[in-house]
Parts: structure tokens; sequence; C-alpha cells
């Protein structure tokens, strides 16, 4: 008997310390629950810098203001804030007008919007002028010169390629100044979500990733400029042929993506745009422009301007009623993306490792998403630095999918120039090497019923560069890690 009681009691021990070794293994494989975000949230570093042309570093602002659409208004409203802008920049610095170009392609539609501007539904082009009325413009109307020079059509379709192709190389050849940066006025969607889909379509059967959506393309049709469209339109004017854009920002919702940054790194300098929706009113031009003149200090660089970008969304945002609402702004510099796409691919082909993919959806649901579909809850984006911060503090920062989450992490300190999220996003502001963050990547939070949307096709169908594949039978890029899962 007492035989039976020791074995009894060897078996239990012997159990026990299997039962340890295995609850060690698993407790590597199954996170801990959720911890509240700690890391970069609630850094608040506003940048002080200044931003100004000069005579060594003079600039041309090459702005597409497409209002052929619902936002026509919202379009005219931004047209004056410019000339606004402007007007109380010069009295700071009368100089500045040696300096800075501001170049508007203006399309309208037939909303019958007025708002000071003369009633016309075409498309036009402007040099911005000086002017303190904002019930009314002034602006040098240069529309017959450019229709000479390009053979533009009095309707151009802002949907199509060519259009940006030939706005660039007019203002590049008649304005000859040191710099020149591109602001996209429009809506936006991201690398995958549609147009048709945002109004809750299922059976859409192709995305449009697009920027610069125009109703009106010359025969009274829709188009939309996708985003592999217009990195071509980029790649084949005459001044990418010599040199990159110094910046180009996007005043649209849900252009500041992976995907996005990465397809324009040999286009581009540096990159401004938001990961969140924004607000109708978009940018403030007028405080943009106006902080252009001050007389003395100040840097003439594309960085900086990208932070002051930045900065001065946060200034026009951040006692907003809708500040909540709209509340990301991010510049990217992206010489230093193309190291961003490893580290990325490095963390899939670790997730995709684990084989842990039911541990992964709560961290997923946890973090910080873009893009949800109103009724059906489903967040298409989401913020990559929130998800990768998460994945460290559930498997900890010694673990093999911690370590190459912390990896992402790094590099997001390098790639991102300055960033602001507001409290419902993280709560932050500030250099990119604090924040490090500032950029959302394609991965749905996985809500159950909705598979049927198939987004990882219309991923794949981008023809983006990020989302290319190895076909190596490896996952080992982020694209392939959705194939997996989806």
């Amino acid at each position: 008997m007492k035989k039976t009681i020791i074995l009894l009691i060897i078996l239990v021990l012997f159990s026990s310390c299997d039962l340890f070794k295995a609850y060690q293994v698993l407790s590597e494989i199954v996170p801990e629950p959720v911890l509240p975000k700690d890391y970069t949230n609630d850094v608040m570093m506003p940048i002080n810098e200044q931003f100004a042309p000069n005579i060594d570093n003079t600039w041309t602002f090459m702005i597409v203001l497409n209002g052929d659409n619902n936002l026509e208004s919202y379009a005219i409203e931004d047209f004056n804030e410019m000339e606004l802008g402007l007007y109380k920049a010069l009295l700071r610095n009368p100089n500045l007008v040696n300096h800075l170009n501001i170049i508007v392609l203006f399309d309208r539609g037939t909303y019958a919007w007025s708002g000071g501007v003369p009633g016309w539904d075409d498309t036009r082009i402007f040099k911005i002028s000086p002017d303190a009325d904002m019930g009314a413009t002034n602006s040098e109307d240069i529309t017959f010169n450019y229709r000479n020079n390009t053979g533009a059509q009095e309707e151009q379709n802002l949907g199509a390629p060519e259009a940006f192709t030939d706005f660039i190389n007019y203002c590049t050849s008649t304005y000859l100044t040191d710099h020149y940066a591109l602001i996209v006025w429009n809506h936006g969607n991201g690398p995958i979500i549609s147009k048709s889909m945002a109004s809750f379509s299922l059976s859409i059967s192709k995305p449009n990733y697009s920027i610069s959506g125009d109703d009106n393309d010359g025969s009274y049709n829709y188009d939309e400029c996708t985003i592999k469209e217009l990195q071509s339109a980029l790649a084949t004017t005459n001044l990418l042929s010599e040199k990159k854009l110094d910046l180009m920002g996007f005043d649209a919702c849900l252009m500041a993506s992976v995907e996005v940054a990465y397809q324009f790194r040999d286009q581009v300098d540096y990159l401004v745009a938001s990961m969140d929706e924004e607000g109708p009113d978009g940018w403030n031009y007028e405080t943009l422009f106006e902080n252009m003149g001050i007389t003395q200090g100040g840097y003439h660089d594309s960085r900086t301007l990208s932070k002051v970008m930045v900065q001065n969304y946060y200034d026009s945002y951040k006692n907003s009623k809708d500040s909540g609402e709209y509340a990301t702004m991010s510049a990217i510099d992206l010489s230093k993306i193309e190291a961003l796409k490893p580290k990325i691919d490095n963390l899939a082909y670790s997730l995709a490792a684990s084989s842990d993919r039911n541990a992964i959806i709560p961290i997923r649901q946890d973090s910080y998403s873009y893009k949800d579909l109103g009724i059906y809850g489903i967040g298409l984006y989401v913020d990559c630095y929130d998800f990768c911060a998460n994945i460290e503090i559930n498997y900890g920062k010694e673990s093999f999918l911690g370590q190459a989450a912390r990896d992402v992490i790094e590099e997001f300190s390098h790639s991102i120039v300055a960033a602001y999220g507001h409290e419902d996003y993280g709560h932050y502001i500030g250099p990119g090497e604090f924040v490090k963050r500032g950029l959302y990547i394609v991965y749905s939070n996985e809500l159950r019923g909705l598979e049927n949307l198939s987004f990882i096709d219309w991923y794949n169908d981008s023809k983006l560069d990020f989302c290319k594949t190895t076909s190596n039978g490896i996952t080992d890029t982020w694209t392939e890690l959705l194939q997996d899962w989806f």
C-alpha cells in the first residue's frame, strides 16, 4: 500500500513537472490578456520650427484642387484660404512674392456653389494672388496660356494620370524654382477601399484604391486616378527625369499607408498624409502660407516643410469640436521607406511561423483601426505601430514575435519625420524618433461573417509594389500572410 502511495506521489510530481514545462511552452505561444497601451501614447512634443522660401531656396506649390464632385464648396473655400494666407504672408515679408509661387489646377462641377467665384464648371488654372476677401477671388487666371502649352481641353479629367503629368510639366517649365511641392486635394481611399464599398456595397467586383475622383471626365462619366496611375504619371514628368519631387501632400482621407508611401519612394522625397479620414475643411491653407512670411530665421528645406504641415494640421484641429473625428497627420521620409518593407515582411514571416492566428485576433482588435465600414463594424486598416506595440506587450520583448515587432517600430523612428494623433488614436504630436508612428497597413480586424468582402483579392489586384509576392513557397511577405490567413 505504501509503495502504491509513493508511486502515486512520484507520478503526481512527474506530471506536475511536465505540466510546468508545458505551461512554459504554452506561455510563449498564448499571450497574456492585452495590457493597457503605453509606449508612445501621450507623447506631446509640438514642432516649433518655421519654414519660409528665400532667395536661395525658391518654391513652387502645385495644387490639384479637384472640386468636380460633392466637395466643390470646400474647394472654393480652400482656394480663398490660399489667397488670404498669401496676403497675410506678404504683409509680413513683401519679398516672399519673389520666392514663392502657388499654382492651382482647379476643376469645378455643376453643384452651383458660388462662394465668390464666377459661375464656371470646367477646369482652369490660376496663379494665386494675395486677397483679403474670403467672399471673392482675385487670383490670376492663366488658363489660356496653360491650354496653349498643354493642349488641355476646357473640361479636364482630373481622374486621368495625364492631367497630372501635363500640370507638373507646365509648372516646372514655366516657374523655374529650386523646389517643387505637389498637393493633391480630393477624396482619398487608401490602398484598397473603394467609393462604392464605402457605401456598404458587398457586391462590388473591383476596388478603386484611388485619389482624385472626378464626376465629369469630359463625357459626364466618373473617373478616378489609382495610386499606381499617379505614380506612373509622376515618373513620366520632365522634372522627375532629373530629380525627385521635393514633397507631395495628400489633402484627402486615408492616404498615410505603408503601401501608398512605398509606391512613391522613387519619385518623392517627403510625403504628408493622414491615416484617418480628414474633415471636409481639410488643411488650413491660410495659416500654412501665412506662416511662410517670416523675415528672419526658419528653414527652407522639404523636411522642415513636412514637419510644419503636420504641426499646422494639429494647430487647426486640436481645439476644434471635430478634433476627435479628424485626427491624424503624418510626414514620411520616403528615402527610408525601402528599409521598412523587409522588417514588415519579417514580421509577417514570424506571425505565420507562430501558427497562432487566433491569439493575434484580439491583439489586432485592440489596435487602432481606420476605415470602419459603418454598420458592418469592420476596420480594414490598422495603425502599424500600435499593432506592433501590442504584439510586443503581449509576447514580450525577448520573444521571436516581440523582437520582429520591435524591429518594425525602430524602423518607424527613421522613416517617420513627424506625426500627430488625437487622443482617440494615441494622443501624440512630435518628431518621428519619439512618436515612432504615422502609417497604417492593410489588415482587417477579422470580424466573422464578412469573408465575402474578399479584400485580400483587391489588395493583390492593386499591383502596388509593396503587395508583390515572392512565390517561393514560404510566407515571407505581408501580402502572403494575408493570403494565408484570409
